[in-house]
Formats: C-alpha cells, sequence, structure tokens
C-alpha cells in the first residue's frame, strides 16, 4: 500500500526515524563483539537484526515517495568504553520507542497503518528484550 507524500515537512519523521535504527543497528553491532561470549548473545543479535529490518523498511518507504537520495546515511559504531553496553542499549531503545510515539501523531492514513501496526509493535518488542537482559 503507497503512502503518499506531502511534501518535505513529512519526510523528517521518516529520516529522523531511519537515523535512529540506523544507530541502533551500529550500537548492536558493537555490543554483539563485546558480548560474543554472554549467554545474551542471541538475543542481542535478534534486537540487531530486528532493528536492520525496520531501517530497510523505512529506507525502501522513504524511496519509495522521496527518492533514494532522501534516504539519511549513518556510518560508525557505538563504543562502550567504560559503560554497561545493556543499560546504554535500553536507554536507546527507550528514546527510540518515544520518537516512534510521538512520530505517530504527527502521520495519517498508511504513513500512520505502517508505524503504528508494523515498525513500533517491533521496536516494542526489541525494549521488551533488552528490559528483560538488565532486569527492568
Amino acid at each position: 500500500m503507497p503512502i503518499e507524500s506531502s511534501g518535505e515537512k513529512s519526510l523528517d519523521p521518516f529520516r529522523q526515524l531511519l537515523l535512529e535504527e540506523i544507530r541502533a543497528v551500529n550500537s548492536y553491532k558493537s555490543a554483539v563483539v563485546e558480548l560474543k561470549d554472554s549467554p545474551l548473545y542471541d538475543l542481542l543479535l535478534e534486537c540487531q537484526r530486528s532493528h536492520s529490518r525496520r531501517a530497510h523498511r523505512l529506507t525502501e518507504t522513504i524511496a519509495e515517495i522521496w527518492g533514494q537520495e532522501a534516504a539519511p546515511k549513518v556510518t560508525g559504531a557505538g563504543s562502550w568504553e567504560g559503560e554497561n553496553p545493556i543499560s546504554t542499549l535500553l536507554i536507546g531503545e527507550r528514546n527510540t520507542l518515544s520518537k516512534y510515539h510521538d512520530l505517530l501523531n504527527q502521520l495519517q492514513g498508511p504513513a500512520k497503518e505502517l508505524v503504528e501496526w508494523e515498525l513500533l509493535p517491533q521496536q516494542e518488542k526489541s525494549q521488551t528484550i533488552l528490559q528483560r537482559m538488565h532486569g527492568t
């Protein structure tokens, strides 16, 4: 179901979410390397893949509506120097969930359905997994 563009303003929330998802993918890549021998490894990998799927879906949506050049690019991974990777990831999950909820108020029609029924439930699942790992 195509999502209709209503101009540059409607693109901004999608760009912001895509940036969040790309950052999450990169942060999880670092955590997976850092915790490769941990019993949490498989769950972290699952969250990384979920964020990667969301980033891909957002990139497809942006390209479909505004063209491939409209999608932002972010590189680099998070650093854990002296930090607990799970705590840091959980903070990111909470921030991203808040942004998804904020975006819902700005959208209508098929764009809102994409976020509400596809992307947001995946984000909520990632946060739940991290909360369980963190013990909160």
